[in-house]
């Protein structure tokens, strides 16, 4: 999920809130995209007071930022659509609460990282801000309860969300989400989860619009669920299945089914040279393909690289059984140049 950045003048740095009053930026209701990497509560409380109107935010890594300084400015802009604060593990539910009672146009919001955050904070969003699309709550402290919570009827534009590494979320989130948002969800990302077949195989039923799927290091997802997926989402350009146990069985059925394909990650998976032969004249539009640890061969590499015209990005690391021309990566994207 990205934000858009707007240049806006930046704000000084004092020392003091009695230097501050000399120097702040003029009040500015035309300024609707702030963006720092290096916020604080202090930022955070005068750009509330000055941008009221406010559109955008973007304080991905701001590690400063504490609760008083997020409530300070939510309570002050109203209108925000877009927020994103990655990384800001000072955060807490009680910011967050304060976040979607004040900001109900909120369309985008991007939590990941923010390890503090439970599903008291999740609730709230589901229950104040309807117009949420997309929603990245990776790497927080989640469950299930978060993704019932936002698997609601009054969300019918719920395109994308990211729970990647929340280990709590498992086969029930799965199902309320792929229920809750059938035929509308396009990008969702379950890896490092405890999903497993069940779970995908409910979203394979509902969710036939998927355009982007990952998967990885669910290690209870095996062909089973990747054949579902193939069978009923037609339209998937990226795949993530890293670490899952998928054989040439899974990785042939996404040949025959899923032609869009464009990025596909198998590593560590047991598929080998049949599989990605298949796959290869199958998927023909393949620019990312990611096949290390696994037992392909020259063979493997030669059938992409005669098929895939537009393939950039090849990941053979540790595969033992490819020739050490392949292995060379600039060897390897200088002969994929070559083709293309």
């Amino acid at each position: 999920m990205q934000l858009a950045a707007a240049a806006a003048a930046p704000l000084p740095k004092v020392k003091s809130e009695k230097k501050d009053k000399k120097v702040l930026v003029p009040f500015s209701p035309l300024v609707s995209c702030w963006t720092s990497k290096k916020a604080d509560d202090a930022m955070m409380i005068r750009v509330g007071r000055y941008y009221p109107k406010l559109f955008t935010l973007n304080i991905s890594g701001s590690t400063k930022v504490q609760d008083v300084g997020m409530i300070s400015l939510a309570s002050k802009c109203s209108q925000l659509s877009e927020a994103s604060m990655t990384g800001c593990s000072t955060l807490t539910d009680k910011s967050i609460v304060v976040l979607a009672k004040s900001c109900s146009e909120l369309k985008t919001i991007n939590l990941s990282g923010c390890f503090r955050i439970t599903d008291v904070a999740i609730i709230a969003l589901a229950t104040n801000c309807t117009k949420l699309a997309e929603v990245n709550i990776g790497r927080t402290d989640i469950s299930d309860v978060a993704l019932t919570a936002l698997a609601s009827p009054r969300y019918p534009k719920l395109t994308s969300v990211n729970v990647h590494g929340c280990f709590a979320v498992s086969d029930d989130g799965a199902r309320a989400l792929a229920f809750r948002c059938a035929n509308v969800l396009e990008h969702l990302n379950l890896g490092q989860t405890q999903v497993t077949d069940i779970g995908v195989v409910y979203l394979a039923r509902w969710c036939s619009k998927l355009r982007t799927v990952d998967l990885s290091d669910c290690f209870q997802v095996t062909d089973v669920g990747v054949k579902a997926l193939a069978n009923k989402c037609r339209q998937l350009r990226n795949i993530s299945l890293n670490f899952c146990d998928v054989s040439d069985a899974g990785l042939t059925q996404i040949a025959l089914k899923c032609p869009e394909v464009r990025t596909l990650q198998l590593a560590v998976c047991s598929v080998t040279d049949t599989g990605v032969q298949a796959l290869a004249s199958g998927c023909a539009k393949l620019n990312l393909i990611d096949l290390s640890k696994t037992s392909v061969t020259d063979v493997s590499v030669r059938a992409l690289m005669d098929n895939c015209a537009s393939l950039y990005s090849l990941n053979l690391t540790k595969c033992k059984n490819v020739s050490s021309k392949f292995k060379n990566m600039h060897e390897l994207t200088a002969e994929l140049s070559r083709i293309a």
